[in-house]
């Protein structure tokens, strides 16, 4: 199945080793809908939300392939209308406390890029003309969000095959065994010492080519 053009109302922009995708499309979100008792939401939260819109816009939008890894894609800004907020809750039985995002300026509001991504795909389509119905749970009440993950999966970091601790030495390692024995003569026997052969590290790293078919398989609805 040959994948459709790049959509009009998407412009894919290169920077550094990653893809910047510009939206336009026709918003439902507005200012009225914040609320002045939260905090804005720091640059680098902002950052993890857009790139993972990014990567489901990649995988689910029919973006034209430049970078093979999805998660080298984040959209430029949130569509106009919506802003990231921050609320800082205790945990429970502790001390400490943690921060929970939610984007503002729809309908209703969204609390993660997953939740927000297949309204995101319904304000594409209809850019285009579509004027099938938002599939996101909080406008279609008979998915649950689990369904939903189904529909639009968000792949798993790609990991450096070599690990965030270098590449391992494939040299023979020895066995420590135990404490040698000192002779007369002053000489010392290590009776059990063992060698192991070389150690090949796993590489766990996503391969993109297992959800080809599938985004061909899911363009624009």
């Amino acid at each position: 199945m040959e994948s459709p053009p790049l959509p009009m109302n998407i412009t894919l922009n290169q920077e550094g080793n990653g893809a910047i995708l510009h939206i336009n499309c026709q918003s439902d979100g507005t200012k009225t809908r914040w609320v002045n008792n939260r905090e804005e939401a720091s640059t680098q939260a902002e950052k993890v939300w857009l790139g993972k819109l990014g990567c489901l816009l990649k995988l689910h939008g029919n973006i034209e392939y430049i970078f093979i890894d999805a998660w080298a894609y984040r959209i430029s800004s949130f569509p106009k209308g919506y802003k990231l907020f921050s609320v800082e809750r205790k945990i429970q039985g502790s001390d400490l406390s943690r921060k929970d995002h939610y984007l503002y300026g729809g309908k209703h509001n969204y609390r993660s890029p997953q939740e927000f991504y297949p309204h995101l795909h319904w304000l594409l389509e209809n850019a285009q003309g579509t004027k099938k119905p938002c599939i996101c749970q909080y406008c279609d009440h008979d998915r649950s969000q689990e369904e939903i993950n189904e529909i639009f999966p968000l792949p798993p970091h790609k990991k450096s095959s070599q690990g965030s601790r270098g590449p391992r030495n494939n040299k023979t390692k020895k066995k420590q065994g135990p404490r040698g024995v000192t002779t007369r003569r002053g000489m010392i026997f290590n009776r059990n010492s063992i060698t192991t052969g070389p150690v090949t590290a796993l590489r766990n790293g996503w391969r993109e080519d297992k959800f080809v078919g599938y985004r061909t398989s899911h363009p624009f609805r």
